[in-house]
């Protein structure tokens, strides 16, 4: 699925229940909040680094993030916001282009 070995072993599942629940705290929460998903705060930026890098390059991970962000953000109660099919394809391109997805989520 190209997602081999995880980064600081951190899986793809920790990585994207730490980028749903930081989403719109402030960025020096970040690092407990990643210590609440088994992140070590001191990989923090290279574990970001490298699931941005594979969701960027392999359209299966991608994928994989966008299920699971996507049930993270039921489960913490979020609602979906309304977008067009066209923004969310905007949203994906950039993400495949290197903007780090929790960057183009916040936009």
């Amino acid at each position: 699925m190209g997602m081999g070995e995880d980064p600081h072993g951190v899986s793809l599942e920790q990585f994207t229940a730490y980028v749903a629940e930081a989403f719109g705290h402030p960025e020096s929460e970040f690092p407990a909040i990643a210590h609440t998903h088994g992140i070590p705060p001191e990989h923090l930026q290279a574990v970001t680094d490298e699931w941005n890098r594979r969701t960027s390059t392999d359209q299966a991970t991608l994928l994989r993030y966008n299920e699971l962000y996507q049930q993270e953000l039921h489960r913490l109660g979020v609602q979906r916001p309304e977008i067009t099919l066209e923004q969310y394809a905007e949203m994906m391109k950039a993400v495949q282009a290197g903007t780090p997805a929790d960057q183009v989520c916040a936009q």
